[in-house]
């Protein structure tokens, strides 16, 4: 069977911990080629890759099928349509782009010329996640009321000299934090509820000498039910990362999904512990009649995401994220931009 060639634009955190080694160790794919402008790190780790600076150098090789834009956010447009006028399928970090027009846009293009986009939704398999969703599939809590979902960090705003990454805090349209974790956290809201009859929000810069919007609430309105969705880079305690109510039950569960830090440490998908988290952090539902549960975190693993991009270029399998899904993120994104000026408050 032949392998998915696939090159990559980009050799940042993302890339070097996720995307590279994802590509290097999958069976359907071969990594042929990785733009990285400054320095030669990719080089390093990959050696039986290409190494470009320049990506449009890159998009002149035939042989690429796949290539994957994992660059600053106010790029994935632009090098996504250029991929696609080359004639490879992208497959497009989140945010897929700034801009529900541009989106659509891309989604024409890939129609008329025969390529498949796909968006990186990787949250939709977080271990914590496909245990919230399966909690409230079973109705182990009953009706859901009240569904909040946090992601707080505590990263000050460094001298720019000891930035790793000095872009993610200038001052460029769709670098707030809106765009980084906004679509993980709609994406996941929409997987279980859909679409909302009323949205509004706050977006705000709470760091000391922050230029980018570094804080977001979102509330979501259901028929019977409330949507919370926050994220801040300034947050000193720790709060929950899912708390939801529902008429039988309450489960509430803390700390970050294991497989971020995993990637990072070094380790493989294919390891036997790779996506279980450890009993310590298991979630606890606390049912009205007094009794309480451990619930066991199901693993995750966002290898799945490159086993559906091989079936659906290899086989004709439908893509997991849709890329008419994306857009409506950004459409809710677009709004709560709209309501408050690019810059939040």
């Amino acid at each position: 069977m032949r392998k998915i060639r696939t090159g990559i634009i980009g050799f940042g955190q993302i890339s070097r911990i996720l995307h590279a080694p994802m590509v290097a160790s999958h069976p359907d794919f071969e990594l042929a080629g990785i733009v990285q402008r400054h320095g030669n790190a990719c080089q390093e780790a990959y050696p039986q890759a290409t190494h470009y600076t320049d990506h449009l150098e890159m998009l002149k090789d035939e042989s690429i099928e796949l290539v994957v834009v994992a660059s600053p956010n106010h790029l994935h447009y632009s090098m996504a349509k250029e991929a696609l006028e080359h004639g490879k399928h992208v497959l497009v970090e989140k945010p897929f782009v700034l801009h529900k027009a541009e989106g659509e846009e891309l989604i024409r293009l890939a129609d008329a010329v025969e390529r498949e986009i796909f968006i990186f939704q990787n949250r939709r398999l977080d271990g914590d996640f496909l245990t919230v969703k399966d909690l409230i599939a079973k109705n182990t809590l009953g009706e859901i009321q009240r569904f909040v979902s946090t992601w707080n960090l505590d990263r000050p705003v460094l001298p720019l000299e000891q930035q790793s990454r000095p872009w993610k805090e200038a001052e460029l349209e769709g670098n707030d934090l809106l765009y980084d974790l906004g679509p993980h956290l709609l994406d996941q809201a929409l997987q279980i509820f859909g679409l909302p009859l009323h949205v509004e929000g706050r977006l705000e810069k709470e760091r000391p000498g922050t230029k980018v919007a570094d804080s977001f609430a979102i509330r979501m309105d259901y028929d019977s039910l409330v949507v919370e969705l926050e994220a801040s880079r300034a947050a000193k305690e720790q709060t929950p990362r899912f708390h939801v109510t529902g008429a039988e039950g309450v489960y509430e569960k803390y700390g970050f999904e294991v497989q971020e830090a995993q990637l990072s440490a070094g380790m493989s998908t294919e390891e036997e512990d790779y996506g279980v988290e450890p009993e310590e952090s298991w979630g606890i539902v606390r049912f009205r009649d007094g009794r309480e549960e451990k619930v066991p975190t199901l693993p995750g693993n966002y290898r799945h995401f490159y086993d559906n991009v091989a079936d659906v270029l290899l086989f004709e399998e439908q893509p997991l994220v849709q890329p008419a899904e994306a857009l409506l993120h950004l459409e809710l994104i677009e709004r709560l931009e709209e309501a408050h000026g690019p810059e939040g408050k």
